[in-house]
């Protein structure tokens, strides 16, 4: 089924691969693969929401979370910030693999943080039907797909503005194909 996937032994060029996608659409789990398969740093917005919620005393239940998620975003700088301070072995021209991306205003701020990495914005967008299951397997208390979710909104933009949208479907060839395809600096 696809590829197999080992530690990258193909030089790519210095690439912070940005995940961004709705609830259940494999983010965590493609940039994992990843990460692995280039053999370079991985951090995670959520991580660090999970993180600021156990400084504070806090549940890690939805509504909890996306508060605080918006709450970060809201100062998208320091949040990025925070986030990058997690890959204690990156350090900017080398490749990092960034999970959860759900802002504009984040997704914004980065190339800057990155520089002079190479920022690439990928958007993992499954089938609806599949993200349902996946929703429903973890006992997600809202497996259902909400689109007028406010924590939501900035994702159909994140997708427009993809550099690429995959699928996810169980294998990583069409990241593999983009970081391919893109020349090397």
């Amino acid at each position: 089924m696809g590829r197999s996937w080992m530690p990258a032994r193909v030089r790519f060029p210095a690439i912070a691969l940005a995940f961004s996608g709705y609830r259940g659409a494999g983010k965590t789990t493609l940039s994992r693969l990843c990460a692995a398969y280039l053999s370079c740093g991985f951090v995670s917005f959520g991580d660090w929401v999970r993180k600021t919620a156990d400084a504070r005393g806090l549940s890690h239940d939805l509504a909890t979370l996306q508060k605080i998620g918006t709450e970060l975003a809201s100062r998208p700088r320091q949040f990025c910030l925070d986030v990058l301070s997690q890959a204690s072995e990156w350090t900017r021209g080398s490749t990092i693999v960034i999970d959860g991306v759900r802002h504009c205003a984040v997704r914004d701020v980065l190339p800057a943080l990155v520089k002079p990495t190479i920022l690439a914005n990928v958007f993992v967008d499954p089938p609806d039907k599949l993200r349902e299951e996946r929703l429903r397997a973890r006992n997600d208390p809202f497996p259902e797909l909400y689109t007028n979710d406010p924590n939501e909104y900035d994702l159909q933009d994140l997708k427009e503005t993809a550099d690429v949208v995959v699928t996810h479907t169980g294998s990583i060839d069409e990241i593999i194909a983009f970081m391919e395809s893109i020349p090397h600096v």
